[in-house]
């Protein structure tokens, strides 16, 4: 199939947008992707929360008490760092601690 935007090359993306129930779709080769905005390589955009759960799972490696646990829902700091998740909101003070220096790094020290 044909990138329906250059007619040039094979398609290599199928895009499908749903607009107030009007589903159109569009088929681009990687160029026209790149041109969109859309990233088609198998290897991940580096994002702000790429950053982040790096950072996490950094800090939290260094971290002694790792089987530290949150006294309401059960999340340890373990858990954080393989998921990059916080179980519910009783985890912020539980682990208060060892999370501060992380978010001040996040937020590049402000």
């Amino acid at each position: 199939m044909l990138c329906d935007q250059c007619r040039e090359r094979d398609a290599i993306l199928n895009l499908t947008q749903i607009v107030e129930n009007a589903v159109t779709q569009l088929h681009l080769c990687e160029i026209c992707a790149k041109e969109r905005g859309i990233e088609t390589s198998v290897s991940m955009p580096k994002t702000a929360l790429g950053d982040f759960l790096q950072a996490a799972q950094q800090q939290a490696a260094q971290i002694a008490g790792d089987a530290a646990r949150c006294a309401y829902c059960g999340t340890s700091l373990r858990d954080f760092r393989a998921s990059g998740r916080l179980g519910c909101a009783q985890c912020y003070g539980a682990f208060e601690h060892s999370m501060r220096d992380l978010l001040r790094r996040v937020h590049c020290g402000s």
